[in-house]
Parts: C-alpha cells; structure tokens; sequence
C-alpha cells in the first residue's frame, strides 16, 4: 500500500469514529424539563382532574414542538403537579416533567 492510501484511509477511520462518537453523545442526550399548564371552570375533584388532564395534553404539545417526538407522561420522570382554585370558580393546574425517550 501506498503512504498516501494509508493516510487517506487512517483519515476517514478518524472521521467515522469522530461521528460514531458525536452520535452517541447525542443519543445520550436528556431532554429539557418541560412543562404545561390549563385553567378550567370549577372546582372539586372532577374540576382538579380535568385541568390535570389538560396540562398534560399541553406539556406534551410542548414537548413535541421541543423535541419532534411524543413522549408518554406515565414514563417521564422528575413529574411535578400543582393546582389550585382562583376565587372559587376555576382550577388552574401545571405540570412539569422530564421526557423519558
């Protein structure tokens, strides 16, 4: 084999493993906290449980607008809920989450 070869081809077995590197780091990559947040008309229980489901929807939209993929809330981790009522007649929830991919 000629040097040249050699060098040609010790040049692109770098660059693969430059790629194979930068694509695992990548893959390794977490996704960013998100969260999502809705107000619904009410209280109680029926009221709590449905502005919970309507921040979820709307934490998901965001992290799909984020990230291009549709994550499940059951899996995410690091979950976080808080609601409270506004002078009696309305719920307001938000959610915050971690993507699990």
């Amino acid at each position: 084999m000629s040097s040249t070869f050699r060098a040609g081809l010790a040049a692109l077995a770098v660059t693969g493993l430059a790629l194979t590197v930068a694509t695992s780091a990548f893959a390794g990559h977490r996704a960013d906290r998100e969260g999502g947040e809705a107000e619904v008309a009410g209280i109680g229980p029926v009221a709590r449980d449905a502005a919970v489901s309507a921040a979820i929807a709307d934490w998901k939209r965001e992290v799909r607008e984020e990230t291009g993929r549709t994550p499940l809330w059951r899996t995410a981790t690091e979950k976080r809920i808080a609601c409270e009522t506004e002078r009696g007649r309305k719920t307001e929830c938000e959610v915050e989450a971690r993507p699990n991919f």
